[in-house]
């Protein structure tokens, strides 16, 4: 990811974001007393640390979205591995969805390309996981 361009900052604590109204989406980063401009923005944390930028963060604490997660104890998830009796072509190897409804998301992951235990298997393994699942246990079929 480096050679793309993604800059990774380590030893810097996130105490707050900048948000762009004209483009929807977080401009900058603000650690301790430095600011970085991001493109984007990947907050790969637990539940505790989201929430906790969620409650200090001026401009996450305005976001619907992000006040969402302080109502979360936990994280659900439904895992669910699948063997397929022959190979069968995928065309990318890892997906991310989300919004079943407003607070389920879900990823897609074909074994094969990604483990070398599976990659020269017969079968084909696929794996999916449904976070915030016990929204979707209560759905009828």
């Amino acid at each position: 990811m480096s050679m793309k361009g993604c800059r990774f900052v380590d030893r810097k604590k996130v105490i707050d974001f900048s948000y762009d109204d004209k483009t929807g989406c977080i401009s900058d980063v603000i650690c301790d007393n430095e600011t970085y401009k991001a493109d984007a923005v990947i907050l790969a944390v637990g539940t505790s640390t989201i929430q906790e930028l969620a409650k200090k963060s001026a401009t996450l604490s305005t976001r619907e979205e992000f006040l969402k997660v302080l109502n979360l104890t936990a994280s659900d998830l439904v895992s669910t591995k699948l063997w397929l009796d022959k190979k069968i072509r995928i065309p990318f190897a890892r997906n991310v969805c989300s919004s079943f409804n407003d607070s389920s998301g879900w990823t897609f992951f074909n074994l094969n390309d990604l483990f070398d235990d599976h990659r020269n298997s017969p079968v084909t393994t696929v794996q999916a996981d449904f976070y915030h699942a016990n929204e979707l246990l209560s759905l009828n079929t």
